[in-house]
């Protein structure tokens, strides 16, 4: 058995018994949290999922309470259903893991289009209509969100006038 599967058995164990699935119904998505009062454990699990480059997020709401929350649960979900984890999982929360995983598979969440780099046509298209279009326009135009538009208008400098 590899690292990375041995420790993606491990984690979904851990989220089994310790940890928490939270339903994102704005996102269709999940997010994933585990608990101990033992600082020591969370930051031992930490170093564990670095090395499967996992990202977490160490948070202490109260001097008894400590969580790690558990960053890309897209990549997590991923991983959990790679190397078929159903069976080390408690069933209700693999019911709401696999409900992101078809989620995720059916949506291209992480489509090639999303990481595409924007290319000179995209920026000219900006340049010449930001004043006169809205970002949703362009948007559409380009077949990018209205965030991304946007935020690279605001990377090229070309703000926008509030009208009174």
């Amino acid at each position: 058995m590899r690292l990375e599967e041995s420790t993606v058995i491990w984690l979904i164990g851990l989220i089994s018994t310790d940890g928490q699935v939270l339903n994102q119904q704005q996102q269709n998505g999940v997010s994933f949290r585990l608990f101990s009062v033992e600082e020591d454990w969370l930051q031992t699990i930490q170093n564990s999922l670095n090395v499967i480059t996992i990202k977490s997020t160490f948070h202490k709401p109260s001097k008894t309470s400590k969580i790690l929350y558990l960053n890309n649960p897209y990549k997590i979900c991923m991983l959990f259903d790679k190397y078929n984890c159903k069976s080390f999982c408690n069933p209700r929360k693999w019911k709401l893991i696999k409900e992101a995983i078809d989620f995720y598979k059916s949506s291209n969440y992480y489509s090639k289009r999303e990481t595409k780099k924007w290319i000179k046509y995209e920026k000219d298209v900006i340049k010449n209509n930001y004043k006169i279009k809205t970002d949703k326009e362009i948007g559409k135009i380009l077949n990018r969100k209205i965030s991304q538009i946007k935020s690279m208008r605001q990377r090229m400098k070309l703000l926008k006038r509030e009208n009174k």
